[in-house]
């Protein structure tokens, strides 16, 4: 007999559905949706519940690994099943593990180890190896084995690295992620360099280091004719630059973290360690700009 349940009275957020951001009743049997509309009659399980929400599957970007190497941290098994509990259905992992994902074997160990997890992984293969940061790593064997995209995730790339990835990875149409930061300016600061961080002396990042590393690459970028994905930004300047760049006909995307659209380094004075993020926190005006 088919196992049905059905949600009350909760708020769709699906843009182009006719009921979005409305108050609706969904029906699901065997795990397939069989309707949305207000008032559904059915025999099945009645999920109730105050404001309940309900959205298409979530995605993250940026899931970091401690599988393979580091299994004791974490397994991907349970960084799965955690993302499934989360309502992620989708997630790209970074390959900064140890040993890093480096190679069409590697590719194939993550795809394998998710085949049978509700949630569908899409690993990132790295630009260039730690010990090798000039030259690119196996980058269409990992395409061929299924790399969504190459990334070196939160080490930073050189302009002459970002332009042989993006003209090497141009004819098989491969996606290049950066994290912005200029590591001469960073200097492994944990906190914004402003106002509200200047006398806790804590070591600061200055947003300069950010957006000045956004124009450089977005001119590298555009000298190649590539798209290239910004990821993390966290500064208004930044925002700028790639909104113009947009306008201008340039093939840019960008996103966000989900802090730094909440918070910003205001929360840093009270020295609470859950907020000593990466990308760190800026100002008020960074955040409206994500927004």
């Amino acid at each position: 007999m088919p196992k049905s349940y059905l949600i009350r009275n909760a708020k769709l957020v699906s843009k182009g559905h006719p009921n979005h951001l409305s108050k609706t009743d969904i029906l699901i049997t065997d795990g397939i949706i069989k309707s949305i509309a207000a008032g559904i009659k059915a025999d099945a399980t009645e999920i109730l519940g105050e404001e309940l929400v309900v959205t298409s599957g979530w995605f993250d970007l940026r899931v970091h690994l401690s599988d393979p190497g580091n299994e004791h941290k974490d397994s991907l098994t349970n960084i799965l099943s955690t993302a499934a509990a989360g309502g992620f259905t989708g997630i790209c992992t970074l390959p900064n593990a140890e040993p890093a994902i480096n190679s069409k074997s590697a590719i194939n160990y993550l795809k394998k180890q998710a085949e049978q997890s509700l949630t569908t992984l899409y690993p990132s293969g790295v630009i260039s190896n730690a010990n090798d940061a000039e030259n690119l790593a196996e980058l269409y064997d990992m395409h061929l084995a299924g790399a969504l995209a190459f990334t070196n995730g939160d080490r930073c790339i050189s302009n002459g690295l970002l332009k042989k990835a993006l003209l090497y990875t141009k004819p098989f149409s491969a996606k290049i992620i950066s994290q912005p930061l200029d590591g001469s300016l960073h200097q492994h600061g944990m906190v914004n360099e402003s106002e509200n961080t200047v006398h806790t002396g804590l070591k600061t990042s200055p947003s300069l280091a950010e957006y000045i590393n956004v124009r450089e690459q977005l001119e590298v970028a555009k000298y190649c004719d590539s798209p290239i994905h910004f990821s993390g930004i966290s500064c208004k300047e930044s925002v700028e630059l790639i909104a113009e760049a947009k306008k201008k006909g340039q093939k840019v995307t960008c996103d966000t973290t989900i802090f730094n659209l909440c918070f910003t380094d205001a929360e840093v004075l009270n020295f609470d360690e859950n907020f000593k993020l990466h990308p760190v926190l800026r100002t008020e005006k960074d955040r409206k700009a994500l927004v």
